[in-house]
């Protein structure tokens, strides 16, 4: 799911999260609505941008992270200093624009490290589909190669 205010880079992180096999099911320009699209489309990873206009992207990642599965990755322009609170309100990842493929492609490997990943309950759930591409040497390799698999959703379409 992708929660991004800004048109241009929301086509930019959908392309980019295509490109490493991410299944993008919505887009959202406002945090609040993004609470109710995880809640009933229950992706399990949600791209987010800090700064949304005059939505709360903190309070929305301490909903998602609370309420949820999901894992919020945060999308910024901003410094480090003003991430603090989105990595306080539960955010796994804070990542800087301009955002690299390369970056997305670990960001969500270094989330999925096991065959399972550990629900909020304690118990291990499959990891859903997404092939991550191998990275050999700083170049992108587009072979699954085995990868573990996780699948995105995009939120508002």
């Amino acid at each position: 799911m992708l929660v991004e205010d800004e048109f241009v880079v929301l086509l930019s992180l959908e392309d980019l999260l295509k490109s490493l096999g991410c299944e993008v099911v919505a887009t959202t320009q406002d945090a609040g609505e993004a609470l109710g699209l995880v809640r009933s489309l229950r992706p399990d990873f949600v791209f987010m941008d800090l700064r949304l206009g005059e939505s709360d992207a903190v309070a929305a990642t301490r909903a998602i992270t609370t309420e949820t599965e999901a894992r919020v990755i945060v999308v910024t322009a901003y410094a480090e200093a003003q991430t603090q609170a989105v990595k306080e309100a539960g955010a796994s990842r804070v990542l800087t624009k301009p955002v690299q493929e390369r970056q997305l492609a670990e960001a969500i490997a270094g989330l999925t490290d096991s065959p399972t990943a550990p629900s909020r309950q304690g118990s291990a759930a499959p990891l859903p589909s997404c092939p991550l591409p191998s990275w050999d040497a700083g170049r992108a390799s587009h072979s699954d190669g085995g990868a573990r698999r996780r699948r995105t959703q995009q939120a508002g379409r």
